[in-house]
């Protein structure tokens, strides 16, 4: 960072010392005083006294990590921001798919801002026109604008960020999971369906506790030495996930591979919602399938480090979130409480 002096007569730069422009020799009776600042020149004015406080300001806001005021970039539409910075940003991310939806949505409100003039009364105005949808997608929608407003300032376009509003955190728990006698009548169901994905997902999901993505992922060759072996871009924390294929899993598929050469399997969650109804089956989800997993690996007392490893989870507290004990086990628990006088 440096002072230097504009000819204004070429227009060139040129260093403090110099009495004329080595360029063309002109006398610039009149200083037009400079700052070079990360290869762009920042105007001071014609005293050199004014453009010295500006520079020990800028250098201040530098090593402070601050935007200086006097070398704001170019204040972007919202629209620019995200079609040139943030799409690119988020475009090969996992999530991509649900982060575009929210993105479009903050496109369709704040199109006609740019990015400096978006303030927080902007920012609950939009999020609160999802208000009447659940707290957790209310909470969504927050936490995608504010992930675009904070790369705006990792990229210095904005000082900070105009989100004010604070998270929910509704408890999202699921203590949902099917009963056996369930889980019979929907593979029944699903083996009656015309989808051929649907059967072999739902007995997969049944048996091995997988996501839906992991397991639509699935290739032949993932099948080694009878485990499955999930690559880190389809898993949720990116890493290598080993699941064991139990008898059931490995007797289907002996048959299935004799008249399919791969699984190939098709998303089919309207089929499986139309078949949940069918079957009577209410309030449960695709994902809820990984709670039931979760919970018969439970009622058969599996330690909980071992259904963590199979489930793939971080943390031990993630298996509370996933197993859940029947009533009529918590019943029987209770039965070995006793004494006698």
């Amino acid at each position: 960072m440096s002072i230097v002096l504009r000819c204004s007569e070429c227009s060139r730069y040129y260093a403090l010392s110099n009495e004329n422009c080595p360029a063309c020799g002109h006398g610039n009776q009149n200083r037009q005083y400079h700052i070079r600042y990360d290869g762009k020149a920042v105007y001071a004015g014609n005293s050199l006294r004014i453009a010295r406080e500006m520079e020990a300001k800028m250098k201040t806001d530098k090593r402070l990590g601050r935007i200086s005021e006097y070398n704001k970039p170019k204040d972007l539409l919202f629209t620019e921001f995200i079609e040139k910075y943030y799409k690119p940003h988020y475009k090969n991310k996992k999530s991509a798919r649900s982060i575009g939806v929210e993105v479009k949505f903050f496109l369709g409100v704040l199109k006609d801002k740019t990015l400096r003039g978006i303030t927080p009364a902007d920012i609950e105005q939009a999020v609160n026109l999802k208000s009447s949808k659940k707290p957790a997608t209310r909470d969504h929608c927050l936490a995608i604008v504010r992930r675009i407003m904070n790369y705006a300032v990792e990229l210095e376009m904005l000082e900070k960020s105009p989100v004010k509003m604070k998270l929910l955190k509704i408890d999202n728990t699921r203590h949902r999971y099917l009963t056996d006698e369930e889980a019979n009548r929907l593979l029944a169901a699903c083996a009656e369906s015309k989808s051929e994905s649907l059967y072999p997902v739902v007995l997969i999901a049944l048996h091995t506790g997988m996501r839906l993505g992991e397991i639509l992922s699935l290739k032949r060759t993932d099948i080694v030495d009878g485990k499955f072996y999930i690559k880190s871009t389809h898993t949720k924390n990116s890493k290598v996930k080993i699941v064991p294929i139990n008898k059931t899993l490995s007797d289907y598929f002996e048959k299935y591979f004799i008249t399919h050469d791969d699984f190939n399997f098709k998303r089919c969650t309207c089929t499986y919602a139309k078949i949940i109804k069918k079957c009577g089956i209410e309030d449960f989800h695709f994902h809820d399938l990984r709670h039931t997993f979760a919970s018969k690996l439970k009622a058969n007392n599996i330690n909980d480090s071992v259904i963590q490893k199979l489930m793939g989870l971080e943390t031990p507290s993630m298996v509370q979130r996933y197993a859940h004990l029947s009533p009529e086990s918590i019943l029987k628990a209770i039965e070995v409480v006793e004494y006698t006088k």
